[in-house]
């Protein structure tokens, strides 16, 4: 086995290519300088770009790991992004798989960190922020990922509980016990170890890092090529084991169970009942997509096994005969109402829209595709950054089900619109009751501890991935009322305190407010020109707003405070036009 890795001085520190070599018996070459990007693996003319093209060009690799400059992928995403997807459209061509090394924050309390720190990016912003970049490079090219930057986070979070230190790499063995794969799997090698002895080094977890806060440690090293070395040495036995499928196939060419199964897909795939295959038709892309040599008189009796097993093949007859699959997935006008629902959310990031998109155009046939392809467009909306979105859904969703408490970091910009976290960089410690899609965008609803109160969170504010306690959630309350509080606090959040609100109202908003508050608000006549009601809402911005749209014809009448706060913002807003 060869592995090519190509990167900086992350990378030749304490010799990991050795490391490397050591815990997976492969040849290790590396392609390395300080401060190298991976722009500058693609560049004919430095003569490290010109090494790689030519390595990648005329030798054999098995494998070819890229790391990016330390705060590459945080301070120049896209740049990042577009790098790795040349480098691995190369290594494909090359045979070759491609996997990212994913790097660490630098160290807490760094000189560093503080450097990133005055560009706005915060010690766990730029963890989050190295993870998730990493992450979206491995999915858009069905890359591996050993997200090591992640084991240093971790480590660093929670060493001194539960400490971890890898084993001695002389041993021959993986230290890590992360699992390996590619990232489309939803998981990557974070690696777990011994507990550290030295508890007091272990609680800093400045043990994985030099003396400049930025390359690791001779320890952080071991710790690099142990998640490393898992994530290739599994993903051998993966290929060693799939190996052996296309030779069996090969030897089962001719078995009519394998055809058979070969027409359902070849159904599946091209027709529909606007698009049915002729005899020839499927005889041909029996011939071209699987080698195999059909009779014509072979379809009909194929077809009769698949109807015979309850696929529903439909057959009719034109000049000649012609089959489709009935339609039993998602017809093309139901397809079109998600695609465009994706499309629409704000939620959703631009990579993983794409994303969605492209699996919810393989439930139709390849014609009824490409009718959706040609009504797809990009509505320039702004769009959500977390690129951890959805295993932040898919985390709360499992701390609900286990009935758990959930632990998590919430962000804010501020005025310079930098990435800060609340509630002065500590946790939120939340009993999670459900999730609520509203306005584009998720909401969390559940207890926050610290408070005693039921709060709501945005989701995409959630900086990583929560944390599910083994803590049990506090219950729901028995008169907590899902349907009455969404539509009182609609997209109110920010951790307001409820308030509840007298609104005199002209009789003429009556469909607005019920609109806004549901049909079963009380409402008592104060005129024959007015009505009044009380609602209990977040007094945020977001309410005032609501409240000024209609022109006075809502007035805030009681509490007392929450009524000057309104004419206030409205006096502001006054002396600055």
């Amino acid at each position: 086995m060869r592995i090519l890795m190509l990167g900086n001085s992350y990378t030749f520190y304490n010799d990991l290519p050795g490391k490397l070599a050591a815990l997976t018996g492969a040849e290790v070459v590396q392609h390395t300088r300080g401060g190298a990007r991976l722009s500058e693996q693609l560049n004919p003319k430095t003569e490290m770009g010109a090494r790689t093209l030519e390595a990648l060009k005329n030798e054999t690799w098995d494998y070819v790991v890229l790391q990016e400059m330390s705060n590459g992928p945080v301070t120049s995403r896209e740049a990042f992004l577009r790098s790795a997807a040349r480098l691995c459209e190369k290594i494909r061509a090359a045979k070759a798989t491609p996997v990212l090394f994913a790097t660490w924050p630098y160290e807490r309390d760094s000189a560093a960190m503080a450097k990133m720190e005055k560009k706005g990016i915060g010690y766990d912003v730029m963890a989050a922020g190295l993870s998730a970049a990493y992450h979206e490079a491995a999915e858009r090219n069905d890359a591996l990922i050993a997200d090591v930057g992640q084991a240093f986070y971790k480590t660093a979070s929670n060493a001194a509980s539960n400490a971890v230190f890898p084993r001695n790499v002389s041993s021959g063995s993986s230290a890590a016990t992360g699992s390996a794969s590619r990232n489309n799997n939803n998981t990557a090698a974070t690696g777990s170890a011994p507990r550290y002895n030295n508890t007091a080094a272990a609680a800093s977890a400045s043990f994985l890092y030099s003396e400049d806060g930025s390359h690791p440690s001779e320890e952080g090293t071991r710790l690099a090529a142990a998640i490393l070395a898992d994530v290739i040495l599994e993903d051998q036995k993966k290929k060693k084991k799939t190996h052996t499928v296309p030779s069996m196939a090969a030897k089962a060419s001719n078995d009519q169970r394998l055809r058979i199964l070969y027409l359902y897909r070849i159904l599946l795939r091209h027709s529909d009942p606007e698009h049915p295959l002729s005899t020839n038709q499927i005889r041909e892309f029996m011939e071209t997509e699987h080698g195999i040599t059909m009779h014509r008189t072979t379809v009909p009796s194929d077809v009769a096994l698949l109807q015979a097993a309850g696929i529903p093949v439909c057959a009719r007859r034109s000049n000649v005969m012609l089959y489709y699959l009935e339609e039993t997935r998602f017809e093309l006008p139901e397809l079109k109402i998600l695609i465009d629902a994706v499309e629409s959310s704000k939620f959703i990031t631009e990579s993983k829209c794409r994303r969605l998109i492209e699996k919810l155009t393989s439930l139709t046939s390849e014609k009824n595709a490409e009718k959706l392809k040609r009504n797809l467009y990009t509505s320039g909306r702004v769009r959500s950054g977390n690129e951890k979105g959805y295993y932040i859904v898919d985390a709360i969703n499992e701390a609900i089900n286990e009935q758990r408490q959930i632990s998590f970091l919430y962000t804010e910009y501020n005025e310079k619109k930098q990435l800060v976290l609340r509630n002065d960089g500590s946790p939120y410690i939340v009993s999670p009751y459900i999730l609520i899609w509203n306005g584009d965008y998720y909401y969390l609803v559940g207890y926050y501890h610290a408070k005693k109160r039921i709060t709501t969170f945005r989701v995409d504010r959630i900086l990583t991935q929560p944390e599910v306690l083994p803590v049990r959630a506090d219950p729901v309350p028995k008169d907590f009322d899902i349907l009455r509080y969404t539509r009182e606090i609609f997209r109110m959040y920010d951790n307001q305190e409820q308030v509840q609100v007298t609104l005199l109202c002209e009789n003429s908003v009556m469909k607005g407010v019920i609109d806004q508050f549901g049909p079963d608000i009380s409402v008592k006549q104060e005129d024959d020109n007015h009505f009044s009601t009380k609602v209990t809402v977040c007094t945020s911005q977001t309410f005032y707003a609501w409240v000024f749209q209609w022109r006075g014809a809502i007035r805030i009448l009681a509490p007392g405070e929450v009524r000057e706060e309104y004419r206030e913002m409205a006096r502001l807003v006054l002396e600055e036009t």
